[in-house]
């Protein structure tokens, strides 16, 4: 028998149990520990409220997060992350869960809902789109280790544009910052996150990079993660 409760009824171990036995094959294997997967809901902005878990014979097993948030004064939604356990697949399990989420969404007076999925998975995509998500975009995902060439850092551009250097917070009132973006890249959602804002010759405000630093165990920066760019031609 499946039952889907709300998270704030169910406990955190079962939650977490739930959220890693189903990534445990996912395309990049997850396994967060507890201190971990509470972390997640301050970061990312998710809510027990909001989210569901799924029992099978009183075993957990799916979960489906999710987090609700005011923009320009419309509530907009996020899943942020599905996962069913591999044994209790083909049950209807995810699709319980998102019916319970979509009605959560409906009695909270949601009018925009966004996630992300690996286009691989061809399944969970079906599924989402049976109930009215459209692919409006696809996400690279780019990596450099090391070094960038000399000759690449010196080469200048035509026009000339100096940098600021501000939080990430410090770019919302720019009259083109857009939240049209995935959930986790949108500045309130990067943690201890900084920006840099271009300014063309004018004094102009042009464009903005949202960036975050990753520390190493001993306070070393191992690299940043640059989250969002975008510009404007002037």
């Amino acid at each position: 028998m499946i039952i889907i409760k709300p998270l704030s009824q169910c406990s955190f171990s079962d939650a977490l149990q739930a959220f890693n036995k189903g990534f445990e094959d996912y395309y990049l294997p997850i396994e967060l520990s507890l201190d971990q997967f509470t972390c997640r809901f301050g970061f990312d902005q998710l809510s027990v409220d909001h989210s569901f878990m799924a029992f099978y014979n009183n075993t957990p097993a799916g979960i489906m997060l999710n987090g609700i948030k005011k923009v320009k004064g419309k509530k907009h939604a996020w899943n942020g992350g599905t996962s069913v356990a591999l044994p209790c697949r083909k049950m209807g399990i995810g699709e319980a869960l998102l019916k319970a989420t979509l009605e959560r969404y409906q009695q909270q007076g949601v009018v925009e809902a966004s996630l992300e999925a690996f286009k691989v998975n061809e399944k969970a995509i079906h599924l989402y789109q049976k109930y009215g998500y459209e692919i409006v975009d696809t996400l690279l995902f780019l990596k450099h280790r090391g070094s960038f060439h000399a000759s690449l850092l010196k080469k200048k551009n035509q026009l000339t544009y100096s940098l600021k250097r501000r939080l990430a917070k410090d770019i919302r009132n720019l009259p083109f910052y857009t939240y049209d973006v995935p959930w986790k890249n949108q500045f309130d959602c990067i943690h201890d996150g900084e920006s840099f804002i271009a300014l063309n010759e004018k004094n102009e405000e042009v464009g903005y990079l949202l960036f975050q630093k990753n520390f190493s165990s001993i306070g070393i920066v191992r690299h940043r993660e640059f989250r969002y760019f975008l510009s404007r031609k002037r």
